[in-house]
């Protein structure tokens, strides 16, 4: 046997270990701050006193639970008194164990239904605090949310007031429910630039005395108001507005294509207000096949059209006949500049052509001539849209506010600012450069019929 290589690499090894713990004691405070531990395998670190090492011949430890915190207490003949031991700090100069406060915060703040967590602790016989508990330390963990959030929100005050630059903000609701049962409205005001959450106005249909339609309305009002009282000066609001139908199979092919030309309206027309109602009331002449007009009133130049592609005499009066549209702006606006559709001959798409007579083309000449949708041509904008809000809203409702759970308004209040501290962070975080694109990926968007988009995923930061 080589005594020199064993003592040699007996010292390599100790060597090697010396530098291993070194590395682990400089990582210490990446250590996890709770760990699971079995309950027998933690009595055995108290056979002993941990002060004197002695081991006591007779007695046991004396243990005993407060939710997740462990105590024992035992006598020690050495010592001459007896050796307590606590498994977690407690709250200096109150009873409550550390532990039990940040595992019940967790909780609300993920958030876990309770119901789900004290049955996942009961099954893994975990040492669990009860409901009762639980409920006791959620007026403190929402009283440090929301102050949390109102120093947010003086961050956010502050950033905008230093940027000194025009105020643009976007606005839109969301219910707490689906369809049209909704007890509560939660409206959130956004700078357009930095996607920044300004403000958040949760109502309730009782408490406001209003119909459920009515809760957006009037939590805009109030969300403006809160805006303007911070001190900030508002240049433009940016609402989005939903089109309601009956949408028959015809036109359910052609939503898609309808939804791309009015994209294309905005940017084209750059923010020329008439020119985007000129751009979006030719999806009507495209539709049913006409891709050049002359120049001349909305109404006229469309039932003309529709007279040719019918084969009849224009003097007729249609069955979907523009000139007896409701509204007044058909009759008084005018096809000036946009007299062609900008694509290429051959390019006018797969899709049959709707007939002029038939009822899918007669819900679209209703809703891209009445006067409330011209009106939102001529002041829409290329540059400003609610699509970063409709993000925090997916944030809102998927994480920390199920529409499939009921709130009260206290509950639906805090949820929200809870996820407007979020949602704010990882927007500071990219602004700051912390948060960054890791990677693309392509997935199908729902709202895009099906169409393929590029996400991008970012850092998660904790």
């Amino acid at each position: 046997m080589d005594v020199d290589n064993d003592n040699e690499s007996e010292s390599v090894y100790q060597a090697e270990n010396a530098e291993q713990y070194t590395l682990v004691e400089d990582k210490q405070k990446e250590y996890p701050k709770y760990v699971m531990v079995q309950f027998d395998k933690l009595m055995d670190l108290h056979t002993h006193c941990y002060r004197c090492g002695h081991r006591p011949k007779f007695g046991k430890p004396t243990v005993k639970f407060c939710g997740t915190a462990f105590k024992t207490k035992i006598w020690c003949n050495n010592c001459k008194d007896y050796v307590k031991w606590e498994s977690q700090e407690r709250v200096p100069e109150r009873k409550m164990y550390v532990g039990n406060i940040e595992i019940a915060s967790a909780v609300a703040a993920a958030p876990i239904s309770l119901s789900l967590f004290l049955q996942f602790a009961q099954i893994l016989n975990l040492a669990m605090f009860d409901r009762s508990t639980f409920y006791n330390y959620m007026p403190t963990f929402w009283t440090v949310i929301c102050d949390a959030y109102d120093k947010m929100q003086q961050k956010v005050v502050k950033y905008i007031q230093d940027k000194d630059d025009d105020l643009h903000i976007a606005a839109d609701g969301q219910y707490d429910s689906r369809g049209f049962s909704a007890l509560q409205c939660c409206v959130t005001v956004m700078d357009a630039v930095s996607r920044l959450i300004i403000a958040t106005v949760c109502l309730n249909k009782d408490k406001e005395k209003c119909a459920s339609n009515n809760l957006e309305h009037r939590g805009l009002e109030k969300a403006l108001n809160e805006v303007i009282g911070k001190g900030l000066h508002v240049i433009s609001l940016t609402t989005d507005r939903r089109m309601q139908n009956k949408r028959s199979k015809d036109f359910q092919l052609w939503c898609q294509a309808f939804l791309n030309h009015l994209w294309y309206s905005v940017t084209a027309a750059n923010g020329a207000g008439s020119l985007c109602q000129q751009y979006g009331v030719s999806a009507l002449l495209h539709s049913i096949g006409i891709h050049e007009w002359t120049e001349g009133i909305f109404s006229e130049v469309l039932h003309d059209n529709q007279a040719a592609i019918l084969g009849v005499d224009p003097d007729n009066i249609l069955k979907n006949d523009p000139l007896d549209m409701p509204g007044k702006l058909i009759d008084e606006l005018s096809f000036v500049e946009h007299l062609s559709c900008k694509h290429d001959d051959e390019n006018t798409g797969r899709k049959t052509l709707l007939h002029p007579d038939s009822l899918s083309y007669r819900v679209l000449l209703k809703a891209f001539t009445n006067d409330g949708f011209l009106n939102d041509l001529e002041r829409l904008s290329p540059k400003l849209a609610t699509s970063a809000l409709e993000g925090f809203h997916g944030l809102v409702s998927n994480i920390y506010r199920s529409k499939n759970h009921y709130l009260n308004l206290e509950g639906f209040t805090n949820r929200t600012k809870l996820a407007v501290l979020h949602y704010n962070n990882n927007v500071f975080d990219e602004i700051s450069g912390k948060r960054k694109v890791v990677r693309e990926t392509k997935m199908k968007a729902k709202h895009r019929g099906g169409d393929i988009v590029t996400k991008q995923l970012n850092l998660i930061i904790f």
